[in-house]
């Protein structure tokens, strides 16, 4: 219940998640790019997402926006 934690670490994550992922083509290459960007959007697209639902509900909060964002990381 620690929020300044929370969004720590949903911010590691989102990077080490970017690693993950653009470092699993083994290569600095064209793939790596594209995953790379295709991670960034899919947590980017979601927290945006998590965002407006929440406005639409007359409440936003960070923890929201946060959990939103790890939704996009793992779908």
């Amino acid at each position: 219940h620690n929020l300044p934690f929370t969004i720590l670490g949903t911010c590691l994550l989102w990077v080490g998640w970017n690693g993950f992922n653009a470092g699993s083509a083994n290569a600095a290459s064209g793939i790596a790019a594209l995953v790379l960007v295709n991670t960034n959007v899919a947590a980017a697209s979601a927290l945006v997402t998590w965002v407006v639902i929440d406005a639409a509900r007359g409440h936003i909060a960070v923890s929201g926006a946060c959990t939103g964002s790890i939704v996009g990381l793992v779908a």
